[in-house]
């Protein structure tokens, strides 16, 4: 579970979910309200339960928390973290050209960071890459290992991640 130092980055990239996205969308919009970023894209489609995509959960809450609309862009069709990243990069593109985005910071789930990270890394090589990791759990991150959930998920993100640079999901960070 990596951490990054955080400073100003040219776009907040947060990585579609169906759970938790309160927690998501306020540290985005932190970000956000403290200047680190000015632009941010919202992924993910429709998964689960959802009537509405990921991203589409993800823009209303921070329009609901003060971003302005127009700061955001939305990637509605993927259904994986790889599909988040492909499918977003030619919507920056056409916003905001690619060449303009020299720094990013991924919001995503603490458990999920590395991985995200390694994401990016594979399709966006690039930019320089930092993480804000949510924490949603009550069990502080340095001992994810006392909570029964939390746990689960750390392990099984770690039994994913030799998988996924097998197949060529991802790529290992420089």
């Amino acid at each position: 579970m990596p951490i990054t130092p955080l400073e100003p980055a040219e776009l907040v990239f947060v990585f579609g979910t169906p759970h938790h996205c309160e927690s998501l969308a306020d540290a985005a919009a932190d970000l956000w309200r403290t200047g680190l970023a000015r632009r941010i894209i919202a992924t993910g489609g429709l998964t689960g339960r959802l009537m509405e995509s990921e991203a589409g959960v993800m823009r209303r809450l921070l329009v609901e928390r003060g971003v302005p609309d127009e700061n955001i862009l939305t990637e509605e069709k993927s259904t994986n973290t790889g599909e988040n990243v492909e499918f977003a990069m030619p919507i920056i593109e056409r916003a905001w050209g690619l060449e303009n985005i020299g720094s990013v910071i991924a919001v995503t789930k603490l458990f999920a960071a590395r991985r995200c990270l390694m994401t990016l890394e594979r399709y966006w090589p690039s930019v320089k890459k930092m993480v804000r990791a949510v924490n949603y759990f009550r069990t502080p991150r340095e001992r994810w290992n006392e909570d029964p959930e939390l746990r689960v998920r750390v392990l099984r993100e770690r039994e994913k991640i030799p998988r996924y640079l097998e197949q060529g999901f991802l790529r290992e960070l420089r």
